[in-house]
């Protein structure tokens, strides 16, 4: 019998040896991107969504009042407790800390108690590739993506065979889902500022 996720929260609330607090995150702060996120999101009221990297909520809110059930990894602690006092009353969001890349995606989808998972991340620039491998990998549990990652990744991972940009990335991604990138987001809609553009990319899964 799998474990209730709310037991499994508590268990990894204690976990140690977690990076330090700044990961190269940047938090989403303007509404109307959010409002454009979730409209290509697409979420259907019967589906199951993970989030990665709920940060401190920006996606979360839009979530949960769309899908079914909403599963969100944070890895940080300051951000997970936040996030359980922001959500107290949420019962169909489940937090669990953790790194997204130790996670079993077989043990999420039968927390979720769905076949499949939506995916949905605001994803530090540097775990973008290692995150977008394991989706590749576990592509069987997953029905689409939808990613904010830096605008280069984006367009390595779209780039078409023989172009410059083409690469083990690209090769990869497309093997197991239909990549593309939806809209660029600017750096003064999120805060700390990166300093360079980010992309919104979607990953339909074959």
């Amino acid at each position: 019998m799998v474990p209730a996720l709310q037991s499994c929260v508590s268990q990894k609330s204690t976990v140690t040896g977690v990076p330090p607090r700044r990961r190269g995150q940047h938090f989403l702060v303007d509404a109307e991107v959010v409002h454009r996120i979730m409209e290509a999101a697409q979420i259907q009221p019967y589906e199951s969504v993970l989030e990665i990297g709920p940060g401190k909520g920006a996606l979360t809110r839009g979530l949960i009042e769309r899908a079914r059930s909403v599963l969100a990894v944070e890895i940080d602690g300051a951000l997970f407790r936040k996030l359980e006092m922001e959500f107290t009353n949420s019962n169909n969001l489940r937090l669990l800390r953790e790194d997204i890349l130790h996670v079993s995606f077989s043990e999420l989808v039968r927390w979720a108690g769905s076949p499949k998972l939506v995916v949905v991340g605001n994803l530090p620039y540097y775990i973008t590739s290692p995150v977008v491998s394991k989706l590749v990998d576990n592509h069987m549990f997953v029905e689409r993506a939808i990613l904010m990652v830096q605008r280069e990744v984006g367009r390595r991972i779209t780039a078409a065979p023989g172009s410059k940009s083409y690469g083990m990335l690209s090769v990869m991604v497309q093997l197991r889902a239909e990549p593309r990138l939806l809209f660029d987001i600017p750096p003064n809609y999120f805060q700390p500022k990166p300093r360079v553009y980010s992309s919104l990319l979607r990953l339909s899964f074959r």
